[in-house]
């Protein structure tokens, strides 16, 4: 049975996008991650919608968990089984994950 690859990535900025390829950045092809090592990078790449209001240059706790929750939801995301969930803190990519990661990596560079 062979799995279909998710959508290409969005041709600008994509907070689903922003994550998995923060986690890919983060080892977490080949390793679990802390959440909050995955916010700090997703943050450091693409700062726009991740940081607080009134300092921006300050990541936004709340704002990073609601992103990552948004893309682990199958029904408001076309990126869900990219990434594993191990437990509350911790995450990395699914064999789809990482085919999707090394597919679009030219793309995602290039947003990101």
């Amino acid at each position: 049975m062979t799995v279909s690859i998710s959508p290409a990535p969005s041709p600008s900025y994509n907070q689903n996008d922003l994550l998995i390829w923060a986690l890919f950045l983060c080892d977490g092809a080949t390793n679990w991650t802390d959440v909050e090592t995955l916010y700090l990078k997703a943050f450091e790449i693409g700062p726009a919608s991740l940081g607080w209001r009134t300092r921006p240059d300050i990541p936004d706790y709340k704002k990073c968990a609601k992103a990552l929750q948004s893309v682990e939801d199958p029904s408001r995301s076309n990126r869900f089984g990219l990434i594993a969930k191990r437990d509350r803190y911790s995450r990395m990519l699914t064999p789809q994950g990482i085919e999707w990661c090394v597919k679009y990596e030219s793309e995602l560079l290039r947003i990101y």
